[in-house]
Formats: structure tokens, C-alpha cells, sequence
């Protein structure tokens, strides 16, 4: 080996001992950069003619398991999927109240049964008449906020999926863009890792909204699909997804009947029915939240409406009625039909014969609805039989059970109750779940005592190479002084 050989291999290490420092500083400085794959420096060695050539610098790898990106990325839609169902869980259980919170459905039942028996017991004071009317407007008010914060929480669902849509759209087109400064870069030979890093960041970002499978291309590039093969990246432009917000929801309003948005991919209308397309991740818990678990809490709630109106619209309780009359509730000031009972929660009103507040006189409630006088004062029969229809046990529909007011009240509670334990127990599970993957995906990531090893080899290979060089030098000055 010519000397001339030896100081091209010993340059040849410092440049590999130097890159390799440069590695390692850039591992400890971003220990801590959420996205960030270890990189490694990549040698081979170099051949020059018969002889030894020294190393090359083949590259810089993103030393990454994608088996765990991947599991990362399905356990982070899980768990966005779950936070979503809980809060929604967690607001409908505090429409309903707890009862003994005062406030609560089941208390207001309690106390309109309080002040029918103590009217009862003196059916001549009017103030106490009064307060029977106040407890069932109360009562009407709650299911009204009931029903309206369940088409809140639909509108924000409605909202959220609208935004969760345009940041995917973004996030897509920003893969996209990354592709091809990808390709560019490699093809120039030079380094991409930190290209690299950054698309892995929007991958995953999109990967919590719809959850997808991450196929490798040629030249660097990556090609996106959902899990049931739709295509959102492949080559060309990324797949452009459209939704139209519905800022005011009401409970007539569905996808079926056209008054709702669902998804479109490239202008073509995905199927509420295909929920394998974006089911599984954020977008899809939204999805469920506006048309079918908010739809299911309405038709609960209209249920119990229904039975409240029922119970107190018959001649059997108060004679001065007509069949199919309203009675002290009604739908909005209205007789209530069955086939009109979507949204009724919110309609509820008590007869404006009743109501002060319209004009409307309390001891319609002792006398009967539509009694031409206030009668004998000190008749408490229609009172009674107001409190005995509180108390009655019947059937009711919307999936409550069987039973008086109270009971129909306090499972409607429960119910809601169980709905939060569930999904915060789902919460809990798939964040555990999230966090589990998160510490694996970590363990594999920067290792500073490792690097720190690493860069005690570097530095004595460094030295090493330097000593070579030193070494040829002072050979070239031996032959220089003969």
C-alpha cells in the first residue's frame, strides 16, 4: 500500500468519524422531539483497484420500526375516537342531573308530586296551586334544555367533524408536498431523514382523524389508503374531502332526510352505511355522535315527553276535558299526536289555562282545565287524581322501562349514567393502550446513554485516523531529508 493510499483511508475515516459525530449531536438534540427517528449512520467499504480504499458514507438511515408507527397510529385513533364518545357521555349525564343534586329531572318530578299532595291537602290556597304550576313548568323547562343540549352536542359534532375535515384535507396535501421534496432530495443525493420526520408528524396527525395503512413507494415516497383500501395518496394528488356544516340542528333533522351533510371523497358522497371508510377514528366517533347516539338520547327523552303529556291529557283525570284534548302539557300549546313525537322533549309546555305567566289562572288546576268557574274550593278530586297519574306505573316507549314518573325519570338518569361509566372505562382503556405503544415507540427513539458510548468510539476512531495521517506525514518527511 503506497503512502498516498494509506492518506486517502485515513481521510476518508475522519470524514466518516465526523459525520458520525454529527449524527450523534443531532440524536441528543432532539431526544426529546416527539416525531424524531434515531438516525444511523449508514458505512460501506470503499474498493480501489485490488486495495483496501478506506470507508464511504452510504447515507443516513431512520433507524424506525414502522410495525410500532403503525400501532402507534391505530391506538391514537382509538383513543381520540373514545375522548370524543366520553365527552359526549359526560354532557349528556349532566343534561339529566343526579338526583338529589337539586336540579336534576328526577327532582323535579319529586317536587311537582310534593306540591300536588300539599294542594291536596288545601286545595283553597291559591298559592300553594300556584306552586303546582310552578314545579310542572319546571319540569317542562327541563326537558326543553334536555332536548336542546343534545342538538347542541349534535351542531358540535356537526362543527368538529367540519374542522377535523379541513385539517385533513391540509395535512394531505402537506404529504403530498413532502413526497416530492422526498424524491428530490434523494435523487440529489442528498439527506432527507428531516423530510422524513415531518411527514411522519402529518401521518400520524391524519392517522387520529381516519385510520389508515402507510404503503412504501419508490424513491422515498409513501401512498396512504384507509383501512377499507379507500385511496388518499397514491402518486398524484392527494384526495380531496368535502363536508358542509350545519351550524343550527334540530331533532327532525337527519342524513336520510337531507337536512345533514355526510362525507364526500373527490365529490362522490361516502355512504353513511360505509363506515369501514373513516369508521374507527375521530370523524367517525363524530359521525356516530350526531346520528345515532344524540338520535338515541332524542328519542329517549321524547319517550319520557310523551309519557308526561299522556298522563295528564285524559277525562278520566280531568273530566272537563275532551278526548284527545290536551291536558295541563302540551305540545306546544297544542294536543300532542304519536306520529309527531320526534322532538317533543323540546316542545313541551304547560297549558297556557294554567300558566300566570300567560295570563292563565291556577285554580284551573283544582276545578279542571276548562271549568267555567272556580267551583267549590275545597274540592281536591282532580288533585288527587292528578297525583295518582304522577304515580301510575306505565308502559312508555324509546326503551324506558315500565313504571311511574319518578322511576321512567330516574332510569332515564341511570341510563345516562351508564352511557358516561362505559365510555370512560373505553377511555381509559384505549388511552392506556396509546400510552403503552407511546413508551415502546420511545424506548426504540434516542438512547443518550448510548449515543454518549457511541461518541467515545467516534472520537478514539477520529484519533485513530489522525494518527495515521500524522504517521504518513512523518514518513513523507523522512524521504524528504534523504
Amino acid at each position: 500500500m503506497s503512502i498516498a493510499n494509506a492518506l486517502s483511508n485515513a481521510l476518508s475515516g475522519l470524514t466518516a468519524s465526523a459525520r458520525g459525530v454529527e449524527v450523534v449531536s443531532s440524536n441528543l438534540a432532539n431526544a426529546l422531539t416527539p416525531g424524531y427517528g434515531r438516525r444511523e449512520l449508514q458505512l460501506s467499504p470503499r474498493i480501489l483497484s485490488s486495495n483496501g480504499g478506506g470507508v464511504r458514507v452510504d447515507g443516513i438511515r431512520r433507524a424506525v420500526t414502522m410495525s410500532l408507527v403503525a400501532a402507534n397510529r391505530s391506538a391514537s385513533a382509538d383513543a381520540a375516537a373514545a375522548t370524543a364518545a366520553g365527552d359526549f357521555a359526560r354532557k349528556l349525564e349532566g343534561l339529566y342531573g343526579l338526583p338529589g343534586d337539586g336540579a336534576s329531572l328526577s327532582d323535579q318530578i319529586t317536587r311537582f308530586q310534593a306540591a300536588l299532595t300539599s294542594a291536596a291537602a288545601r286545595p283553597d290556597s291559591d298559592l300553594r296551586l300556584e306552586s303546582v304550576a310552578g314545579s310542572a313548568k319546571s319540569i317542562t323547562e327541563k326537558l326543553n334544555a334536555i332536548s336542546a343540549g343534545i342538538q347542541s352536542a349534535r351542531a358540535d359534532a356537526d362543527g368538529r367533524i367540519g374542522d377535523t375535515v379541513d385539517q385533513l384535507n391540509n395535512a394531505l396535501r402537506g404529504v403530498s408536498d413532502l413526497n416530492r421534496q422526498i424524491v428530490v432530495r434523494l435523487s440529489n443525493n442528498d439527506e432527507a431523514a428531516a423530510l422524513i420526520d415531518q411527514r411522519q408528524k402529518l401521518i400520524d396527525e391524519i392517522s387520529t382523524f381516519v385510520p389508515i395503512k402507510e404503503i412504501p413507494r419508490q424513491n422515498g415516497q409513501i401512498a396512504l389508503f384507509t383501512e377499507s383500501g379507500g385511496v388518499l395518496l397514491d402518486g398524484g394528488k392527494p384526495a380531496t374531502f368535502a363536508f358542509q356544516r350545519t351550524p343550527t340542528i334540530t331533532a327532525d333533522m337527519t342524513v336520510e332526510s337531507g337536512n345533514l351533510s355526510t362525507l364526500t371523497v373527490n365529490g362522490i358522497e361516502v355512504n353513511p352505511a360505509s363506515k369501514s371508510f373513516y369508521g374507527g377514528g375521530l370523524i367517525g366517533s363524530l359521525f356516530a355522535i350526531r346520528d345515532q347516539s344524540s338520535a338515541a338520547a332524542q328519542k329517549q327523552v321524547d319517550a319520557y315527553a310523551a309519557s308526561i303529556y299522556t298522563r295528564f291529557s285524559s277525562p278520566a283525570v280531568d273530566p272537563t276535558l275532551n278526548a284527545g284534548q290536551a291536558g295541563l302539557f302540551t305540545d306546544n300549546g297544542d294536543a300532542f299526536y304519536p306520529a309527531n313525537s320526534v322532538g317533543l322533549a323540546s316542545r313541551l309546555k304547560i297549558n297556557a289555562a294554567v300558566d300566570a305567566g300567560t295570563g292563565g289562572s291556577a285554580w284551573r288546576i283544582r276545578a279542571g282545565l276548562y271549568a267555567a268557574s272556580p267551583g267549590n274550593v275545597s274540592s281536591d278530586t282532580i288533585l288527587n287524581k292528578l297525583a295518582d297519574a304522577l304515580t301510575l306505573s306505565q308502559p312508555v316507549g324509546g326503551g324506558l322501562v315500565a313504571g311511574t314518573a319518578a322511576t321512567q325519570a330516574n332510569d332515564l338518569s341511570s341510563r345516562a349514567s351508564t352511557l358516561r361509566v362505559q365510555s370512560e372505562a373505553r377511555e381509559t382503556r384505549t388511552a392506556a393502550q396509546a400510552s403503552a405503544v407511546r413508551s415502546s415507540l420511545m424506548a426504540e427513539g434516542v438512547d443518550s446513554d448510548y449515543e454518549m458510548s457511541r461518541l467515545l468510539e467516534l472520537e478514539k476512531a477520529y484519533a485513530a485516523n489522525a494518527r495515521v495521517i500524522q504517521a504518513a506525514d512523518e514518513m513523507l518527511q523522512n524521504l524528504m531529508r534523504l
